[in-house]
């Protein structure tokens, strides 16, 4: 008799890490214990939402519990990953019935949004969409860069405090201390794919750092995406060509929030070419009285005091905007997603008037890439 949906077990770890092998690495090229040590780990059980047959997990959809800083608030989120299920189970769907109990259970515990990592029609199905702007930067080994005088040399595991350090300054990011960042690495895998990670000093003192995956065909070049970039831009760039030779790349795509203004000005001025994409996935906000407790600071700091006090916001669903004679219905939840994150699939709604203007100041929201926070 099948059991669930319910958390795993510490001791039952071990047998979602075979699942997920058996259904997504079954030539045994990658080990999803290895490369998401966070995700299976039995800290993190209660959050492996699982069925079970004869004592054997059959299908699985997992998160970890995560806060995101996003300027001026922070955004609990569940990072979803991993969802699967045995062949011989498919078609009952086991699947549909896990992710609705994970929908429900991450508010219980304080979560309000759910980022996952796939588009697949299971989530199209409620309604998550493509949310959150990004751009792609195309970097030319031989591009001139910032005449900036680096160095860049692969990182150990000495350098992750002063790592994670420069990592917390960052206005748009994942919150990870340097332990989780040491485990993080220490997997050698970026989403899934081989990769380096790289320090750059400026005159012996480190200003940025580089997650790199290993360098792909595309025609008749090798293409290396850039999944985390942080600290001094100018200095990251001015020591992409040295990393490119150094593995072997002719160009590099560095995965960017499009609210990041200091890339933005290099852009312009060494003429990079961007490419606009989306998240790597897909959003849904699954509770958006909780999500709007999170928004308080960013609406007190974007929004003046008499705007604050004349505009109401019923929760929802619906949520309702409503300033004077002016009012906002956001009905669905792909709208809500577009209206708080953006989004390159769905025009977000749209208010006219003050209440247009005054919500353009607080969304869309900033969304950091996943980089070695990806599961």
């Amino acid at each position: 008799m099948i059991e669930g949906p319910r958390g795993a077990r510490a001791d039952e770890v071990p047998g979602v890490i075979e699942l997920a092998n058996i259904v997504f690495y079954s030539n045994g090229k990658f080990d999803m214990g290895h490369g998401f040590p966070v995700l299976f780990s039995a800290a993190n059980a209660e959050n492996l939402r699982i069925y079970v047959d004869d004592g054997r997990p059959v299908a699985h959809a997992g998160f970890v519990p995560a806060r995101v800083a996003l300027g001026d608030m922070t955004l609990s989120v569940a990072r979803v990953g991993a969802v699967c299920t045995l062949q011989e189970y498919q078609g009952k769907g086991l699947g549909t019935r896990l992710m609705d109990d994970l929908s429900r259970y991450a508010p219980s515990i304080g979560i309000n949004t759910l980022l996952i990592s796939g588009g697949r029609g299971l989530y199209r199905r409620m309604a998550c969409i493509d949310a959150g702007m990004y751009r792609a930067v195309i970097v030319e080994r031989n591009s001139g860069l910032p005449p900036v005088r680096v160095t860049a040399a692969p990182w150990t595991a000495a350098d992750i405090p002063a790592l994670s350090r420069l990592h917390e300054a960052e206005t748009v990011r994942y919150q990870r201390d340097a332990q989780t960042m040491a485990v993080l690495v220490a997997a050698d895998h970026l989403e899934c794919k081989p990769a380096s990670f790289w320090k750059i000093e400026e005159s012996g003192r480190l200003t940025a750092y580089l997650c790199v995956q290993a360098p792909i065909d595309q025609g008749e070049r090798k293409v290396s995406r850039v999944r985390e970039l942080v600290g001094s831009r100018p200095a990251a760039l001015a020591a992409l060509p040295q990393i490119l030779g150094a593995i072997g790349a002719d160009a590099a795509a560095i995965k960017d929030p499009a609210s990041d203004e200091v890339m933005s000005s290099l852009i312009r001025q060494y003429g990079l070419r961007v490419e606009p994409q989306g998240f790597d996935g897909t959003v849904k906000v699954v509770d958006r009285s909780g999500f709007f407790r999170e928004l308080e600071p960013r609406l007190a700091q974007r929004l003046s005091a008499q705007e604050r006090q004349a505009i109401t916001v019923t929760a929802g669903p619906p949520t309702v905007f409503h300033l004077g004679s002016q009012e906002l219905v956001v009905e669905t939840d792909q709208d809500f997603a577009a209206l708080a994150f953006g989004s390159v699939e769905r025009a977000a709604p749209q208010a006219g008037g003050a209440l247009g203007a005054a919500l353009g100041r607080v969304f869309p929201l900033p969304l950091p890439g996943y980089g070695l926070d990806y599961v």
